[in-house]
């Protein structure tokens, strides 16, 4: 059952959260979705729709790990990938009810819950860029993934850098600080757009919610190189048979008679 609900849960999820936090930021005149983070949708009177969204999409995350578990059973990515999955939705579960302080991100808040929102958003957006690497190294050796290889590291390597782009402007005035806003979002919809992407090949990879997961190439395993066989000895020839002797032929009684005589 939850192997057929995992690529819907692993489409849905994401989508639905960022339908959510582009009508919720449209629906607060003073908030500025350019240079304001999507955690602090949280706050004012209709915060309610971001904190849930924030569950929501923590539970599809979850779900979404049994079907990612049963495409891959071994190999790369078979134990790490579900765990860094398990922990992402688990962090966005608890993003929602902790609420962020206004104007905060990661390490500047003030509050206890502010706090820990800020340190469950850092797991999220680190380990969003981890499992991004530890997917990449399975699905460049599995052939029926190896097409989302070059896609999973180009979106691992954009995600790290939009990172470190927000870490900048938080530390500094300027440009980035003013567009601190879009620059995550711009993370986020790159990390959805990737689990959405992933979700829907599991969905075509899977048969009526059976996977048939490709197995892990062999190494062929060398011919043993074979025994050379012992020369044969060279047949002897037949010696020449000797010509049979002439029989002297019998004597006859005329024979006799003459010899008598």
């Amino acid at each position: 059952m939850l192997k057929r609900i995992a690529p819907w849960a692993g489409m849905l999820g994401p989508l639905l959260f960022t339908l959510s936090f582009t009508v919720n930021g449209l629906l607060q005149p003073d908030y500025d979705p350019v240079r304001r983070y999507i955690s602090e949708l949280s706050i004012g009177p209709y915060g309610w729709i971001q904190i849930a969204s924030f569950v929501f999409l923590g539970i599809c995350i979850l779900l979404f790990v049994p079907g990612f578990r049963a495409a891959f059973p071994t190999g790369k990515a078979s134990k790490a990938a579900p765990v860094l999955f398990v922990i992402i939705g688990t962090c966005y579960i608890l993003s929602g009810p902790f609420v962020t302080d206004p104007y905060s991100m990661f390490d500047n808040q003030t509050t206890i819950q502010g706090t820990l929102h800020g340190v469950f958003g850092a797991i999220v957006f680190s380990l969003s860029v981890a499992v991004c690497f530890v997917a990449w190294r399975r699905f460049r050796s599995d052939e029926q993934w190896k097409q989302l290889s070059l896609f999973t590291l180009v979106v691992g390597i954009a995600m790290a850098v939009l990172i470190v782009l927000m870490k900048i402007g938080q530390l500094q005035t300027g440009l980035l600080n003013d567009w601190a806003g879009m620059i995550q979002r711009c993370c986020l919809i790159i990390s959805y757009a990737w689990i959405c992407i992933v979700s829907s090949r599991l969905y075509l990879v899977g048969k009526d919610g059976d996977y048939e997961p490709a197995k892990p190439e062999e190494p062929e395993e060398p011919e043993e190189p074979t025994e050379p066989t012992e020369p044969t000895e060279p047949t002897k020839q037949t010696e020449p048979t000797e010509p049979a002797k002439p029989t002297k032929p019998a004597k006859t009684g005329d024979d006799e008679g003459e010899q008598g005589l």
